[in-house]
């Protein structure tokens, strides 16, 4: 099993402030500016060295949601460049090392409920990774 835990606050950039924040919704709006990052240049590379590892399993760890969106709360999708990024990376390296083996889980937090969430070959702008990505929300892990 791989463990891979994200720092998705230190290095990230600052997300955008909704003009108008709708009821039951966070404070924040989508972001489509590429220069802004999410892990930082350093972990990025990190991390894409950590993927190409054999695993049978992996964790991929992220304080905030990555499959969730339209909430207004801190999210990858706030930062959607970065989010297509690692979407790009996950299928990269699907297609190119298959050590990936059935993919990746993900395990998040910070929205202070629980919730399962399954995606069915995610497509995004810049990526389409080709399996089932699964993503488990807890407060507390």
């Amino acid at each position: 099993v791989q463990v891979l835990l994200l720092d998705t606050r230190w290095f990230r950039s600052s997300l955008d402030v909704a003009p108008v924040r709708e009821p039951g919704h966070g404070p924040y709006a989508p972001s489509d500016d590429a220069t802004r990052t999410m892990l930082g240049d350093a972990q990025w590379t990190w991390l894409t060295e950590s993927l190409r590892r054999p695993a049978q399993l992996r964790l991929l760890v992220s304080s905030i949601q990555l499959l969730p969106t339209g909430h207004g709360w801190e999210c990858w999708e706030m930062l959607q460049p970065e989010k297509d990024r690692l979407f790009n990376l996950l299928s990269s390296l699907q297609v190119e090392d298959r050590a990936m083996g059935n993919g990746v889980v993900i395990l998040s937090g910070d929205r202070h409920i629980g919730g399962v969430y399954k995606v069915e070959g995610v497509q995004s702008a810049a990526a389409a990774v080709p399996y089932t990505v699964w993503e488990v929300t807890a407060s507390a892990w």
